[in-house]
């Protein structure tokens, strides 16, 4: 196996700005700082699943997805952070056997810094979870994350325009694993009475399985700890912006229903007002 760099934060490693010029050099990136100052991510944001909540259909489905999530964590039998770093790690293993792992150069390095700058600035009550980014070569537009385990293609870093844009990429992965979605995942599993099966595990994880009210819940909460690190949250919502025109997204209610992530549009839209909800000193255009 491939020799890899863990990230290991600790409490003595301080929240602190990116080194914006550096980055955008090594990304190939335009830099678009904010004049804040570095801060832990505060616990208690605005938060509102009202933007999704348009229609009956929508309505239904949250109240069922609420159902389902109290059920399994009243279930006995808890996944520990080393149980989810453990699956994050099967995870890795079955990547690696397809794709390959970029581990060294300026891209690398500069990714790797990103993501400490942002796990650092996650509030006081974060998981315990070990964290290692990987850079992957792989021309689709994508990331995703298990079990502390991040991935990062090269086709997502060369869509980007902007370091914020990424970082709230990063961020969004972070909140994944921050707010719960694989570890729930895990237990649903381990409550049935199949936590070895791993590998149809890793195909809901490494393609869309997340539902679109946990999107949204990362969406905002990659705003939010991108902020914190120094990053402009506005450029995550604008990312999505793009993406709603570059995919030319047809909607409709009904392929919004079986969907398991919001139209870009929509995301947009969502991003737009928890920022307007939070950081009144920000505006769009």
């Amino acid at each position: 196996m491939k020799k890899k760099s863990l990230i290991i934060i600790s409490s003595l490693l301080s929240c602190s700005i990116a080194t914006y010029g550096q980055y955008a050099a090594s990304l190939k990136l335009k830099e678009d700082k904010l004049n804040v100052k570095a801060k832990k991510m505060p616990a208690n944001i605005k938060f509102s699943y009202d933007c999704l909540l348009t229609d009956a259909m929508a309505q239904a489905a949250f109240t069922t997805n609420n159902m389902e999530v109290v059920a399994v964590k009243m279930a006995p039998g808890e996944i520990t952070a080393e149980e989810e770093n453990k699956f994050g790690q099967q995870v890795y293993d079955e990547v690696i056997k397809t794709k390959k792992e970029i581990t060294t150069g300026p891209v690398y390095d500069a990714l790797k810094k990103m993501t400490n700058d942002l796990l650092a600035c996650r509030p006081d009550n974060h998981s315990k979870l070990v964290y290692t980014v990987h850079l992957m070569d792989d021309t689709v537009v994508n990331a995703y994350t298990a079990g502390g385990q991040i991935f990062v293609n090269t086709g997502l870093i060369k869509y980007c325009k902007t370091t914020s844009e990424l970082a709230c990429i990063i961020a969004h992965e972070i909140g994944h694993d921050e707010k719960g979605h694989i570890n729930l995942i895990l237990k649903r599993i381990k409550v049935a009475g199949r936590f070895g099966e791993v590998l149809l595990t890793i195909k809901q994880i490494t393609t869309p399985s997340f539902n679109q009210f946990n999107e949204h819940e990362v969406d905002c909460y990659g705003a939010d700890l991108a902020y914190a690190a120094g990053y402009d949250p506005r450029a995550g919502a604008k990312l999505w912006q793009r993406m709603a025109k570059d995919r030319n997204e047809q909607e409709s209610k009904l392929a919004k229903f079986l969907m398991s992530h919001p139209y870009s549009k929509e995301r947009y839209e969502c991003m737009k007002t928890h920022i307007k909800d939070n950081y009144i000193s920000l505006k769009f255009d």
